[in-house]
């Protein structure tokens, strides 16, 4: 009648796989049909994150595979590792593919195959999985009951989803902000501001730098808002701008010096990309 508990070793190894899907209703639940964990989903939107927008890019038939470490402990999978290729290829997208390389000054990034690099200085999206609920325009207030100018984004989410800072930039105000409930605003390089409305609670304070891809918030329904739902926006210069028309660079490509490293360390990587099991 008694529990008794005890330590044994495990084995954990590393395989190196390539995962493939056609995506019929979401990326989340074709994964999990293909017997991968559907979490898979969540690393696949971190590395396509400046390219792809999984709530408006997605159509029946787009196709990604993927390069990605497994780990397993006692020969059963514990969890994933690093991504280290990814290829997405839909009608609305175009095909995008990138690889993870670790140049030698210690920088660890993605680049596509001419080394040019996956990062921009915005991010598609604010949040990682979520419905675009009300777009960029004119529309009838759903709480005020009138028309008005609706000047951002809405992304529906359950409460408590984290919230993506979009950009690099400094925190500009964490607080009240009248309909908008608690809001966060932040100033990036550029003029430009970014706004994110109706939270829950702040992960960040005014005055503090904030890096892409930090959590700053997260989703909620405070102020004029009737469910849980992300109110994004985009300002420069005092104006409002449609997010999801914003055209921003890409960063830095890899140095010349390192292209030649850089191709041999992704040529084993497409070959596996592209179906060569025995590549790697």
């Amino acid at each position: 009648g008694t529990l008794r508990g005890s330590k044994r070793p495990v084995e954990l190894t590393t395989e190196v796989a390539r995962v493939g899907v056609t995506i019929q209703s979401s990326l989340y639940e074709s994964l999990q049909k293909a017997g991968e964990d559907p979490n898979l989903a969540v690393l696949a939107a971190d590395v396509l994150a400046w390219d792809v927008d999984f709530y408006q890019d997605v159509r029946g038939g787009d196709r990604m595979s993927m390069v990605v470490e497994k780990v397993f402990a006692d020969g059963k999978l514990l969890r994933y590792g690093d991504v280290l290729a990814a290829e997405y290829d839909g009608s609305a997208t175009g095909t995008k593919r990138l690889f993870r390389y670790a140049a030698p000054d210690g920088v660890t990034s993605y680049f596509d195959e001419n080394g040019q690099s996956a990062r921009r200085g915005f991010l598609k999206s604010p949040l990682k999985y979520a419905n675009i609920t009300s777009r960029f325009g004119n529309r009838r207030h759903p709480v005020l009951g009138y028309n008005r100018a609706h000047e951002g984004v809405d992304y529906g989410a359950p409460p408590g989803t984290p919230i993506w800072a979009v950009g690099d930039g400094t925190v500009r105000s964490a607080g009240w902000n009248g309909g908008c409930g608690k809001t966060v605003i932040l100033r990036h390089r550029n003029g430009y501001e970014t706004v994110y409305c109706h939270l829950s609670g702040f992960a960040v304070s005014a005055g503090k730098p904030v890096a892409q891809k930090q959590i700053i918030g997260f989703v909620g329904a405070t102020g004029l808002a009737t469910g849980p739902h992300l109110h994004f926006a985009v300002k420069r210069g005092g104006q409002f701008m449609n997010p999801l028309q914003l055209k921003v660079p890409r960063e830095a490509p890899i140095a010349e010096k390192w292209l030649p490293d850089f191709k041999e360390k992704i040529s084993p990587l497409r070959a596996k990309l592209e179906g060569d099991l025995a590549a790697l």
